[in-house]
C-alpha cells in the first residue's frame, strides 16, 4: 500500500511544488517508487515534467495532473510514495482525506532575525 503526502499552504509561491519534487527525487535516489499528483491549476510539477523531458532529462518518477475526485485513488502505477503537490488551499486537511501525512510548506518573514 503506498504512502501518501500532502504538500500544502494557504498562500502561492510558498515552494509547495518545489518541495513536492524534490522530495521525489530524493525517494526515487533511494530506490522507491514516487507517482507526484499536481492538483494545482497553475499546473507547475507538470511543467518541470515537461521542461525535463524537452531537455532530454525526464524526471524519474511518474507526475501527472489529478483533481480533487481522484487526489484519494490508488496510485497508477506501482508508486510507493504518492505526493500530492497542492493549490493554495483554505483548508489543507480537505487534502487529507488519504494521506496520513501533511507538509505545510512555509518561507521566512521577512521580519525575521536569523542572526
Amino acid at each position: 500500500m503506498a504512502h501518501f503526502i500532502t504538500f500544502a499552504n494557504t498562500k502561492g509561491g510558498a515552494a509547495k511544488t518545489t518541495s513536492a519534487l524534490m522530495f521525489a527525487g530524493i525517494l526515487t535516489a533511494r530506490g522507491e517508487k514516487v507517482e507526484v499528483r499536481d492538483t494545482d491549476p497553475s499546473g507547475g510539477a507538470t511543467d518541470w515534467k515537461k521542461m525535463a523531458q524537452k531537455n532530454g532529462t525526464p524526471l524519474p518518477f511518474l507526475v501527472h495532473s489529478a483533481n480533487m475526485k481522484e487526489v484519494d485513488e490508488p496510485p497508477v502505477s506501482d508508486a510507493d510514495w504518492v505526493l500530492i503537490d497542492t493549490p493554495p488551499v483554505r483548508k489543507p486537511r480537505s487534502f487529507k482525506r488519504q494521506s496520513r501525512r501533511l507538509i505545510l510548506s512555509s518561507s521566512p518573514h521577512s521580519q525575521a532575525n536569523w542572526t
